[in-house]
């Protein structure tokens, strides 16, 4: 796993209040999201990070990695989360906004 772009979720997710894009966290893995291998990358490590996050019974913590057009994460998150069978009903926003709202309540009771 990620550690340094873990930790940055995790951090978010306590501290600021409001979600991250993947601009945000690609230097932390030096990434660069203007590159397509690289955006498959940043996918496969956020996957992993929320696939660890749910096999422990916690929200799905990359929810908080959104595009800054649209706050909202990526298709890769909403194929994961179906995988794990986290979402398979209503609309990608709702979902999103949902475990947005779990994974702030989960961290911020965590300080």
């Amino acid at each position: 796993m990620n550690e340094k772009i873990y930790d940055a979720l995790k951090n978010a997710a306590v501290q600021h209040g409001r979600p991250l894009t993947y601009s945000d966290i690609a230097p932390l893995a030096e990434l660069d999201m203007g590159r397509a291998d690289h955006r498959n990358q940043i996918a496969k490590i956020l996957d992993e990070i929320s696939t660890e996050e749910h096999a422990n019974g916690r929200p799905l913590l990359s929810a908080i990695v959104v595009h800054s057009e649209d706050y909202l994460p990526g298709g890769g998150f909403f194929k994961m989360a179906k995988r794990l069978g986290a979402f398979n009903k209503g609309s990608q926003s709702d979902f999103h906004a949902e475990e947005l709202t779990n994974v702030y309540a989960y961290w911020r009771g965590k300080k």
